[in-house]
């Protein structure tokens, strides 16, 4: 969840010192996106770009686009958050309870037949 968090954080810090997300021309052309000067949720870097490193800089021309630090660190916080959930977790621990002379059984202890070995 940590990724996910720095992620986002790393993301929205770009857009908020630019305006906008700033991308890579270079990236954009690498992956045949064409290069317009601004839409309304991403800015061309420039010279007076902050931090242009957090924008869209990676191409990944197997998907089409450009994509962040923070894009990455988002979706590997995702497929570790889905790993972590799909691992099987262990049985609570039971506790026995001692035998005490002149208590019955029953009275919150298991049953014999409970600890019985069916293999």
């Amino acid at each position: 969840m940590t990724c996910v968090l720095a992620g986002a954080g790393a993301n929205a810090l770009a857009i908020l010192l630019n305006g906008g997300m700033p991308y890579s021309a270079t990236a954009a052309r690498a992956v045949g996106l064409t290069v317009d000067d601004e839409t309304v949720r991403n800015t061309v870097a420039g010279e007076d770009t902050r931090l242009p490193w957090l924008g869209d800089v990676i191409p990944v021309p197997s998907l089409g686009a450009v994509v962040s630090v923070g894009d990455l660190l988002i979706a590997v916080g995702l497929v570790g958050l889905v790993a972590s959930l799909m691992r099987p977790r262990p049985l609570p621990h039971r506790r026995w309870r001692a035998r005490v002379p002149g208590r019955q059984e029953g009275g919150g202890t298991w049953p014999r037949s409970a600890c019985a070995d069916w293999s």
